[in-house]
């Protein structure tokens, strides 16, 4: 059995979550049930709880596992750019190290060109553990440059240009209206995170 922790904080909502078993056919797992190839889900406290159920390995056996879900309400959105901030690999792993993590964001094409987002308007930086980032055009790839002990966790931030993702911003639900480190500059502009110039999470 297997488990993922998926942070609330800093959201609207989480959902359409699903698991799925790659291999030479990926196998869809089932929500709700017992057993091999099913899954359950359960909300506790900020965070969101996805467990899977899989056949018995063998010794040197490596499954890989696909746990996918749309966020609602994760972007923070400026004026002069906008954050994407995300706990990629959560603290509490029941004793379990990860060791490789590699987080990559895809950014939506630019709505007023139709081309990706020039790496030169991109920025990133993570959090807690250090990181090797690669920034293309319209595309951030963050490596964790050493396994992760259990306990400690690696947060990433992703900042782009305002307008890229269709997002309003609205009231964010939290008592500070602000990401929960210091943004990344994005080229040629100051981050903003002050409450004056108009944050919201979209």
């Amino acid at each position: 059995q297997a488990f993922a922790e998926i942070p609330l904080a800093y959201t609207t909502r989480i959902d359409g979550v699903s698991v799925t078993e790659r291999g030479a056919i990926d196998l869809p797992y089932t929500a709700g049930g017992q057993g091999p190839g099913t899954f359950n889900t359960e909300y506790d406290g900020n965070n969101l709880y996805v467990d899977w159920t899989f056949a018995p390995t063998q010794p040197g056996e490596v499954r890989t596992f696909v746990v996918e879900y749309t966020v609602t309400g994760g972007l923070w959105i400026y004026p002069d750019g906008d954050l994407l901030e995300w706990r990629a690999v959560p603290a509490d792993r029941s004793g379990a190290p990860v060791e490789a993590s590699r987080v990559v964001v895809t950014l939506p094409p630019d709505p007023a060109t139709g081309q990706p987002v020039p790496a030169g308007d991109l920025a990133a930086t993570s959090f807690d553990w250090p990181s090797e980032i690669q920034i293309g055009d319209g595309r951030v790839v963050i490596d964790s440059s050493e396994p992760i002990p259990d306990g400690l966790a690696m947060l990433v931030q992703v900042g782009f240009p305002h307008g890229i993702a269709p997002a309003a911003a609205h009231p964010c639900p939290v008592p500070e209206d602000t990401p929960a480190r210091e943004s990344p500059p994005l080229p040629g502009a100051p981050p903003s995170t002050s409450a004056a110039d108009g944050p919201g999470r979209g």
